[in-house]
């Protein structure tokens, strides 16, 4: 993380987890650039010998491009009226 240990030992635990959170996001950001650079070289590499142009996300799509399914919970009113009545909601 390129800190000196009198650096190290100025931060409070706090500061410190969010300086490995950053530091780990942006490692991975990194990661993700360099499959996603030679994903689209491979792709302009072989466009000219196929018939018809391949785009990159037709090679490979990696996992943090695939959008998770979400199903959205049906609720019906009588649900809702129960759960505000005990938030102490009333209508």
């Amino acid at each position: 993380m390129g800190m000196t240990y009198d650096e190290l030992m100025d931060l409070t635990p706090r500061v410190f987890s969010n300086k490995v959170q950053g530091w780990t996001r942006q490692q991975s950001m990194m990661m993700q650039d360099q499959w996603e650079r030679a994903r689209w070289m491979v792709s302009t590499t072989i466009s000219p010998h196929l018939k018809k142009p391949i785009k990159p996300t037709d090679l490979v799509k990696f996992n943090w491009e695939k959008k998770p399914k979400v199903t959205p919970k049906s609720v019906n009113f009588g649900e809702l009226l129960t759960e505000a009545s005990s938030l102490g909601i009333t209508l």
